[in-house]
C-alpha cells in the first residue's frame, strides 16, 4: 500500500515539474502559434506568406486564412518581442511585433475605413508579348484604408468599387511572372485606372560575352599598323567604368529578363546586373590586326590603344546584348605637337607664384558614356594603374559590404567637366608622378606619357613648349590656395591655347601621422584624404605608414585611410592655421562574410505613362536596420541591387514624383519586382490616371473590392500599345 502511494506521489511530482518548467501563458503551455488572416470584408484570405523576423516561414494560410507556427519558428525566442509579417508575392501587407507566449492566437484583421469612396479599374498584360492576362491576383491595399482582392478577367481586365479615398499599393501576382507593384490614389466620386506588365520569369538573356578584335590603321594612309598596344577595360555595371573599386566579385551569372528587341539596336536593353571586372591587353600584328583573347561580359567596352610616333586613341562602344563578334577599325593620328600657356591668379587678381600646374591627356576627346563625360581616366601607355586596380578588385574579395574608398565629395567646379579632385584612380596616377617630380614636358627621347607638369613664374605664368594636340584634364594647385581641376582641349594653333585658372586664398594647416593595421604593423601606400565639399587634400603613406598632407584649409574635416583589403578608417580633425594636426590611424584588414545575397531587379516606371525611370533613387533598409542598399535606376528604368534574403522596406524617390515607401521580403521565389511612381500632379495618361466623368466600366459592378463575375475590358481610351511602343 506504501508502494503504491509512493509510486503515485513520483507521478504527481514529476507532472507537476513538467508543467511548471514548462513555458506557459495565460491559456496554457505554448505549443504553437495559430493565425488568421481576413481581408476589409471580413473574407479570410488564403495563400499568404508569414514571416517571423524577416525570414520567410514557408507557412502560407490555408483557404480560411489559418496558419501555425511551431514555437522553434521564433528566433527571439517565445518569451520574447517578435516581428511576424504577413506576405503576398513577395511583398509585406502587415506587420506586428508580438510576445508568442503572450499571445497563443492571433487575428490580422484588415480594417475598411470610413467616409467617401472611388474606384478602381485596369488591366494586366505580359511585357514579353504584351498579351493580356488572365488569372492574376490583385491586391489592393493600405494597412490604416483596407485590403481588397480580385482576379483579372479572360481579358486581363480587374475591377474594384466602394474603396475608401486614399494612397494605396496595388500588386499583380501570377506565377511564372515578376511580381508588379505600383502606387495609386483613389478619388472619391471617380474612377482610378491603372495599367500592369508583368515580366515573365523563363525569358531571361544572359550577356555571354563577344570577342573583340579588328584592326589599327594609320589615319592619313590607311595602313595598318604593326606593334599598337592596346587595352581593354569592360564598364560592368556601374557608368562610369573603369573605376573598379566600387565592384564587387562573386557575381557568376547575372540575372533579370530581358524584353524583345533588336541586339545592338538603340532601343536595346537590359537590366544593370554586374559582372566580374575585365581588363585585357595586346598588341597589333604586322597588318594591324588585333584580337583580345578572352570575350567580354558587360555594358560596354573601355579602348585605349597608342604607338610611338602616333596620338594616343581611345574608343568606347555599347556591347549589351550584342552576340556576334566585334571587328573595330581604330585609327591612330600621327602626332601633331603644339604648346600651351597660361597663368594662375588668386581670387585678388594677383599672379601665384609656385603653383603646380599638371596637364594630364586624355585622348583626342574627353570620352563620354552618352552625354555625360566618364571621370578623368589618364591615356597613358606606360602606366599599369588600370590593371592593377581591377587586380586588387578581384583580390579584395568583394562583396555587399566590402569596405568602400573614403567619402568625397565633388565641388561646383567639377560639374562641367566631370574632372573630379577626388577620383581615386586619377589621384594615384598624380601622386606617382608627383612625387618624381621631374618637372616640364616629356622630352623627345623620353616615351611618351602624356603627364606635362610646371610651376608658374614670379608672374603666375607657365608654358610647356611641346605636348600633342588633343584633351587634357588640367589641375592646378597652390599653397594657401584653392586647387582648381578643368578639362581642356589643345589645337595646332599654340595662340588658342591660352588659359587663366583662378585659385582662391585660403587659410591653410597641415594633418601628419601613420597609418597602422590591427596588429599595429605599419601600412604602406594607404590613400589618406582629407574628405570636405569643394576640395579634397589627398597623399600616401610612405614605407614607415607615415603621412603629411599640407595645404588643407581650415576647419572641420573628415581624414581617412583607405587600402585595398582593409576596412577604412576615419576620424574628425579640426585644422588650425599654420599648424599640423597629429592624427594616427588604424585600418584593419578585411576579409568579406560569407553573406547569401540574392541577384534582386526589376523596372521603375511612370504610372501613368508606363514609360521607365532612369535616376530614380531607391534605398533598401532591413525592417532590423542592420543592412541597407542604395540604388538608383538606369535606362528604361531597370535597377539591380544585391540584397540578403530578409524583409526590407524600399524608399523610391524622384523628382516630380511622389515618394513610394513599401515592405517586401527577398528570397529566391520573388527576386524580381517593378515599381511604379505617380507623378505628383496627377491627371491623365496611357497606363494610369483618373477617369473623367468615371463611375466604372460597366454599371451595377459588385462592390467592396469583390471581383466582378466577368472583368471587363479596358476603355477604348486607353492604348497600351502606345505604352509598349514608349517602352521599346
Amino acid at each position: 500500500m506504501k508502494m503504491r502511494t509512493m509510486f503515485y506521489l513520483l507521478i504527481a511530482l514529476t507532472a507537476f515539474l513538467a508543467v511548471s518548467c514548462s513555458h506557459g501563458g495565460p491559456d496554457g503551455p505554448f505549443t504553437r502559434f495559430t493565425g488568421m488572416v481576413y481581408d476589409s470584408n471580413g473574407q479570410p484570405i488564403s495563400d499568404m506568406t508569414v514571416l517571423v523576423n524577416g525570414t520567410n516561414t514557408g507557412v502560407k494560410s490555408d483557404g480560411q486564412g489559418a496558419f501555425i507556427l511551431d514555437p522553434g519558428t521564433f528566433s527571439a525566442g517565445i518569451d520574447s518581442p517578435n516581428r511576424i509579417s504577413i506576405g503576398d508575392g513577395g511583398v509585406v501587407i502587415v506587420s506586428r511585433e508580438i510576445v508568442p507566449i503572450d499571445t497563443h492566437d492571433f487575428v490580422f484583421q484588415f480594417p475598411k475605413a470610413d467616409g467617401p469612396t472611388g474606384s478602381v479599374t485596369g488591366s494586366v498584360y505580359d511585357d514579353f508579348t504584351t498579351n493580356t492576362l488572365e488569372g492574376v491576383h490583385i491586391t489592393l491595399f493600405n494597412p490604416e484604408l483596407g485590403l481588397f482582392r480580385t482576379i483579372s478577367g479572360e481579358n486581363g481586365g480587374f475591377y474594384f468599387t466602394d474603396i475608401p479615398a486614399g494612397r494605396y499599393r496595388l500588386t499583380g501576382r501570377i506565377e511564372g511572372y515578376n511580381v508588379s507593384i505600383a502606387m495609386i490614389e483613389v478619388i472619391a466620386g471617380q474612377e482610378t485606372y491603372q495599367g500592369i506588365t508583368l515580366q515573365p520569369l523563363n525569358k531571361p538573356h544572359f550577356q555571354e560575352g563577344v570577342i573583340v578584335k579588328g584592326n589599327v590603321i594609320d589615319s592619313k594612309t590607311g595602313w595598318g599598323i604593326e606593334g599598337a598596344h592596346l587595352t581593354m577595360t569592360v564598364e560592368t555595371g556601374y557608368i562610369g567604368m573603369p573605376e573598379p573599386w566600387l565592384l564587387e566579385e562573386g557575381e557568376t551569372e547575372p540575372s533579370g529578363p530581358m524584353p524583345p528587341s533588336e541586339p545592338g539596336s538603340d532601343d536595346y536593353y537590359s537590366p544593370p546586373v554586374r559582372y566580374d571586372p575585365q581588363y585585357q591587353e595586346t598588341t597589333s600584328q604586322a597588318d594591324g590586326y588585333f584580337e583580345f583573347t578572352e570575350p567580354a561580359t558587360g555594358y560596354g567596352i573601355y579602348l585605349a590603344f597608342w604607338k610611338d610616333g602616333y596620338l594616343s586613341g581611345n574608343y568606347y562602344m555599347d556591347i549589351l546584348g550584342l552576340e556576334e563578334d566585334i571587328v573595330l577599325t581604330l585609327e591612330l593620328t600621327p602626332l601633331v605637337m603644339t604648346s600651351a600657356h597660361g597663368k594662375v591668379i588668386d581670387d585678388a587678381g594677383q599672379p601665384i607664384k609656385s603653383a603646380w600646374v599638371e596637364f594630364i591627356f586624355a585622348g583626342k576627346e574627353i570620352p563620354v558614356y552618352g552625354d555625360q563625360p566618364l571621370p578623368g581616366m589618364p591615356n597613358d601607355p606606360t602606366w599599369d594603374g588600370y590593371k592593377e586596380s581591377v587586380d586588387q578588385s578581384q583580390g579584395s574579395g568583394g562583396s555587399t559590404s566590402a569596405p568602400q574608398p573614403p567619402p568625397s565629395f565633388g565641388g561646383d567646379d567639377f560639374q562641367d567637366n566631370n574632372n573630379s579632385l577626388d577620383n581615386p584612380l586619377m589621384q594615384q596616377y598624380r601622386w606617382e608622378h608627383q612625387n618624381e617630380r621631374e618637372g616640364g614636358a616629356a622630352g623627345d627621347e623620353e616615351p611618351f606619357n602624356g603627364y606635362y607638369s610646371m610651376a608658374t613664374n614670379d608672374n603666375g605664368e607657365f608654358t610647356i613648349d611641346s605636348l600633342p594636340v588633343g584633351a587634357y584634364y588640367v589641375f592646378v594647385s597652390s599653397y594657401k590656395h584653392l586647387s582648381v581641376s578643368q578639362n581642356v582641349e589643345t589645337v595646332e594653333d599654340p595662340v588658342a591655347n591660352y588659359y587663366e585658372f583662378t585659385c582662391a586664398r585660403i587659410p591653410v594647416g597641415s594633418v601628419a601621422g601613420t597609418v597602422k593595421d590591427e596588429t599595429g604593423a605599419v601600412v604602406a601606400n594607404a590613400l589618406v584624404n582629407c574628405v570636405q565639399p569643394y576640395v579634397d587634400p589627398f597623399t600616401y603613406t610612405d614605407e614607415s605608414g607615415q603621412f603629411t598632407i599640407d595645404n588643407v584649409p581650415t576647419g572641420d574635416w573628415i581624414v581617412s585611410a583607405f587600402k585595398y583589403g582593409y576596412l577604412t578608417d576615419s576620424e574628425n580633425v579640426t585644422i588650425v592655421e599654420d599648424q599640423t594636426i597629429t592624427l594616427n590611424l588604424s585600418i584593419e584588414s578585411y576579409t568579406p562574410p560569407q553573406v547569401q545575397t540574392v541577384n534582386f531587379t526589376g523596372r521603375v516606371t511612370d504610372g501613368m505613362t508606363g514609360a521607365g525611370i532612369e535616376g530614380a533613387r531607391m534605398i533598401f533598409t532591413t525592417t532590423d536596420n542592420q543592412f541597407f542598399y542604395d540604388a538608383t535606376s538606369y535606362a528604361n528604368g531597370f535597377y539591380s541591387a544585391e540584397l540578403i534574403a530578409t524583409e526590407y522596406n524600399v524608399l523610391i524617390q524622384q523628382p516630380d514624383y511622389q515618394d513610394l515607401y513599401i515592405g517586401f521580403y527577398v528570397d529566391s521565389l520573388y527576386p524580381e519586382f517593378d515599381f511604379s511612381l505617380w507623378p505628383i500632379a496627377g491627371g491623365q495618361g496611357p497606363w494610369g490616371g483618373q477617369i473623367p466623368g468615371g463611375r466604372g466600366w460597366e454599371d451595377g459592378s459588385q462592390s467592396g473590392g469583390a471581383p466582378t463575375s466577368e472583368p471587363p475590358a479596358p476603355p477604348d481610351s486607353f492604348d497600351p500599345n502606345q505604352v509598349f511602343d514608349n517602352r521599346r
